[in-house]
């Protein structure tokens, strides 16, 4: 079975993507951080899909692509409890979220953690220790924490 993927145009270029600008904006529009989202042209939000789309098919994945020759890293077979001809919907809201993500200024293509996993801190007579993780990947994720909850178990 082929899978036919949504698409975006960006100036004259159609690309396929997993998911597209009006499913994001539905998926988005009761999110309160995506108002960068909001105010950003539908040529915006295709480059933010595509990049989303890019990095969730950099990832490593459970099973193997459900056709070799398909385009994307979705669908696959091989998972427990996941349609082979299916892209499930939390890789598709993930998407969504690194898209709106990249469209708030966070970068990404080349994410970092910036977690600390630091209990104890010292410098000269000062001294804090910490009950949880410091930074903005409270848990030291290899994505944004909202794309990576969604994905974590595949």
């Amino acid at each position: 079975m082929t899978y036919s993927y949504d698409e975006v145009t960006i100036g004259d270029e159609d690309y396929t993507v997993y998911a597209d600008v009006d499913t994001a904006d539905v998926y988005l529009n009761a999110d309160p951080s995506a108002t960068a989202w909001r105010a950003a042209t539908d040529e915006a939000k295709g480059r933010d899909l595509v990049s989303g789309n890019r990095v969730m098919d950099r990832q490593n994945w459970q099973g193997t692509k459900t056709d070799a020759s398909q385009e994307h890293a979705w669908p696959r077979t091989g998972i427990s409890g996941v349609d082979p001809d299916e892209i499930p919907l939390d890789i598709i809201n993930a998407s969504i979220e690194l898209a709106n993500a990249q469209e708030s200024g966070i970068y990404i293509v080349n994410f970092v953690s910036t977690a600390s996993t630091e209990r104890r801190i010292k410098a000269g007579s000062v001294e804090v220790e910490n009950f949880r993780a410091l930074g903005f990947a409270a848990f030291g994720t290899p994505l944004p924490k909202p794309a990576w909850d969604l994905i974590k178990a595949y």
